[in-house]
């Protein structure tokens, strides 16, 4: 019957435009066929893209949301780029380098090759610093600087021409 026959028929009074209803009641005693007829529907999944950057903003690497979605195809593997991002940024804070981890973090290479980069970054920082082995005595005066800072390279290396 069609809302035009029931009102003819006077079942009913008027034809209303269509309208959304939802009925509220308990489903578990209902039988599996039925309670799958009264599912709501599930809403559309996000893109993948979108996916990666909710992840993203979760680790607190939104900056790099762009980045994780192009370069990664699934979403397992975007969660081991954003743990290897995270990696990335603790070891350069540990080597107080956090400058180098947007590179690290953008040309993505192994964790090892990043450790020795930051061990060698950290080595030449400290060859640069002069290295005062005088005992301080309260008579001492502040040791004349010289003119070219220690190396440790170059202490070696005129060891080995002195030996032979």
């Amino acid at each position: 019957m069609t809302a035009k026959e029931a009102v003819d028929l006077g079942f009913a009074d008027k034809v209303t435009e269509d309208m959304r209803v939802a009925a509220v009641f308990e489903t578990d005693r209902l039988p599996a066929n039925v309670r799958a007829a009264f599912k709501a529907p599930e809403p559309p999944e996000a893109a993948m893209a979108e996916q990666i950057g909710v992840l993203a903003e979760k680790a607190g690497l939104g900056s790099f949301a762009s980045i994780f979605s192009l370069r990664n195809d699934s979403l397992a593997k975007a969660e081991a780029d954003i743990k290897r991002t995270r990696e990335v940024m603790a070891l350069c804070k540990a080597a107080k380098a956090e400058d180098k981890a947007d590179g690290f973090v953008r040309n993505p290479i192994p964790l090892a090759e990043v450790r020795k980069q930051l061990i060698e970054a950290r080595a030449a920082e400290d060859e640069k610093l002069p290295i005062d082995t005088t005992p301080k005595t309260p008579e001492s005066k502040p040791p004349v600087k010289s003119q070219a800072p220690l190396s440790t390279s170059a202490v070696w290396a005129a060891r080995r021409n002195n030996s032979r």
